[in-house]
């Protein structure tokens, strides 16, 4: 079974990072900037949160959770700056941790938690699926 911790140390930042530009690669809109992606990992990580699972040592996935604003209002809720997990772990009871932390995190501070679609390929292209909602009550 895997665990989740959260992100803490320079060597966590280093993990994600270099997890992030390999599973994240065929998500990727742009060429990487290598510094500037870096530089987000350690903002998220030192200011907001940072989640990393973990099976038997090894990191199979992480999200980083944002506190933004809505552009037309002063309300805040979170999302995830970012969410992969290894392809043999994604949408299975280890990937859910993830979800289910971030969740937890948006209850405990009584906030809405907005989960970003994920970008899927479809016959005809690619195809995003719409965010969904909890909790916020």
């Amino acid at each position: 079974m895997s665990e989740i911790r959260y992100a803490e140390t320079e060597q966590d930042m280093v993990a994600m990072h270099e997890f992030l530009l390999v599973v994240a690669q065929p998500a990727m809109q742009c060429k990487v900037n290598v510094v500037k992606s870096l530089q987000e990992i350690i903002r998220v990580t030192r200011e907001e949160v940072a989640l990393m699972l973990v099976r038997e040592g090894r990191l199979i996935g992480t999200m980083g959770i944002i506190n933004p604003v809505w552009w037309y209002g002063d309300d805040g809720f979170l999302t995830d700056r970012w969410h992969f997990v290894l392809p043999e772990f994604d949408h299975t009871v280890d990937s859910a941790l993830l979800l289910s932390e971030a969740v937890k995190v948006a209850d405990a501070a009584g906030l809405k938690f907005y989960h970003q679609g994920r970008i899927r390929q479809g016959k005809n292209g690619v195809i995003r699926l719409m965010p969904r909602v909890y909790g916020g009550e």
